[in-house]
Formats: C-alpha cells, sequence, structure tokens
C-alpha cells in the first residue's frame, strides 16, 4: 500500500531504487547511443575498465545473472544488481563492446569457470587478482603452446609470468602474496589438471580460433615458409627453420626485424637456447565462409 497510486487506495509514495535503477540504465543506453563526448566517451571508458576488472566473457550488463562477487562496489556494480534483480540485461553490439573468447579448442575463460564454481567471495577476489597481475582472460594465456601443460611461472609467485603478454592496458596490481597464488595453484590444478600436483591438462587444447592474437606469444612458426619469429629486445626476429623428426632446428640466421608480430604463424615453443623449436600440429580454424546469397535475376 506504500506504494500503490492512490486513486488505488495506496498513499502514494515513490519507490526510489527502481526510479533510480530506471535512470542508470536509461544513461548507459544513452551513452552508447549518442555520438562522441565528454560524458559518453566517459561512460564507455569506465565500462570497459569494469568488463576488464570482471574478466567475464560477457559485460557484467550484458550477463547480469551471473554472481561476480569480485566486482568493486559503485556505480557500475549497484546497475547490474538492478538489472539482476529485475531479471534484465543489456546488449551491446560487439564491435562496440569486445567480448572475451576462448583462443583455441578446449580454451576456457577463466573468471567464467570461477563465478560459476560455488567458491566464497574471498576466495574468488584473491584469485582475481592473481589473474590480473599475470594479465591472464583464458586458461590458454596460462599454459604451453601445446595446450597440454600449466607454465609453471604462471603458477608460482617466485618468477609470475603468464606464457602470453596481452596488448591491452590493465589496471595496476601490486605482486599478490603466497598465499594467494597457492589458492591459484590448488583451483587450477582440481579444475583442469589430471592429478592434484600435476600441471598436465585432463582435456587438451585443440586448434586455434581466428582470435588467437588477442593474445601475444613470444614465438610464431610459419608452416607454409618453414620460418620462425621471436620476440627478442622489443623487435620479432625472423629466422628458418629445418624440421627434424625431433622438432625444428632454428638456423641462426636473422632475416629480418620487425616492430609488429608476423600477420601469419602459429604460436610455439623456442627450447635449448633458442637452437630448437616446436614444429605446431594444430592448426587456425579458418572464419567461416558466409553462405552465398541467391541473386535476382
Amino acid at each position: 500500500m506504500t506504494y500503490g497510486p492512490k486513486g488505488c487506495g495506496g498513499k502514494g509514495i515513490t519507490h526510489l531504487y527502481p526510479k533510480q535503477g530506471t535512470q542508470k540504465t536509461m544513461a548507459m543506453i544513452r551513452s552508447f547511443k549518442s555520438p562522441h563526448g565528454l560524458l559518453p566517451d566517459s561512460f564507455k571508458i569506465a565500462h570497459q575498465w569494469v568488463h576488464m576488472f570482471a574478466g567475464t566473457s560477457l559485460s557484467p550488463l550484458q550477463d547480469a545473472q551471473t554472481d561476480m562477487p569480485h566486482l568493486l562496489p559503485g556505480w557500475f556494480a549497484d546497475l547490474k544488481n538492478f538489472l539482476q534483480k529485475s531479471n534484465c540485461n543489456l546488449w551491446f553490439p560487439e564491435h562496440v563492446v569486445q567480448h572475451i573468447k576462448p583462443r583455441r579448442e578446449q580454451d576456457r575463460v577463466i573468471m567464467d569457470d570461477m563465478c560459476r564454481s560455488g567458491l566464497n567471495k574471498t576466495d574468488i577476489i584473491q584469485l582475481n587478482w592473481v589473474r590480473i597481475y599475470l594479465k591472464a582472460e583464458t586458461i590458454s594465456d596460462l599454459c604451453n603452446a601445446s595446450g597440454t601443460h600449466f607454465n609453471t611461472n604462471a603458477l608460482h609467485r617466485q618468477q609470475a609470468q603468464a606464457t602470453t603478454r596481452s596488448p591491452k592496458l590493465w589496471p595496476v596490481q601490486k605482486l599478490p602474496g603466497e598465499r594467494q597464488f597457492a589458492k591459484w595453484r590448488r583451483y587450477l590444478r582440481l579444475r583442469y589438471c589430471t592429478k592434484r600436483r600435476s600441471n598436465q591438462l585432463t582435456t587438451p587444447m585443440g586448434k586455434w580460433h581466428p582470435n588467437h592474437k588477442d593474445s601475444q606469444w613470444p614465438a610464431y612458426y610459419n608452416v607454409n615458409t618453414n620460418k620462425i619469429s621471436i620476440k627478442r629486445e622489443g623487435y620479432w626476429h625472423t629466422h628458418r627453420v629445418r624440421p627434424t623428426k625431433f622438432g625444428g632446428m632454428i638456423i641462426q640466421d636473422a632475416e629480418a626485424l620487425h616492430s609488429q608480430p608476423p600477420p601469419e604463424g602459429i604460436p610455439t615453443e623456442v627450447h635449448i637456447n633458442g637452437q630448437w623449436c616446436t614444429i605446431p600440429d594444430h592448426f587456425i580454424i579458418p572464419h567461416p565462409i558466409p553462405p552465398p546469397t541467391n541473386q535476382p535475376t
């Protein structure tokens, strides 16, 4: 009766929570439909940072029904909670809000699985600290190029580093403590590995998707030219490779230096002081070809 209209016997008092949530929702819609300007651009930048911090494949406003206890309290967290209680989501075109996608077959988005894992709020927050420090979005960012094992450096605090490097701008996160890295190792091994103390994945990864360059690998192998591009000292060094039954022997005669990664190539690994490399057997899945349209005659 408190919020009911006076004509029906209510007091006619405005319920402020749905009004506030509706106004926030309309502000987001207007900002993404408006041309460039100070306020629309500020909304878009803030939304990108919230999505980067959340680490989920979809923006927290696009997947409002999934609990994300690691989100920082504030304007966007309040709007997400309102959308969740209203059983609503905001939809954004992919060219406007980029989705986080798996890089290859059997790959997983880390925070998608973690938010549905049943872990408590404190554990998810601390595990997200480690993820942000490593600048990792998917499981493949933490694995070797063959997709069979976790990289040791991605699991331990002493030399904490992901296998790949992200070209995106990330929030600044100081190095988490050993207790957080212990939780990180335990979670990844229990969920994805064959044994509790093993780094071997239960389900090895398969072919690469075309978006695998959303993360930058330290080396790429071109199967058409038998050449490898390795990043050293800020530049990409291209070498010829002689295939053998043990792998690829790198011929130490740099043919070219480039400031950008090669346009073609499959992520690979370099071994034994840069003398050998793994010849990839997981190729890239081509982009789907759209069906032909019937032209009028």
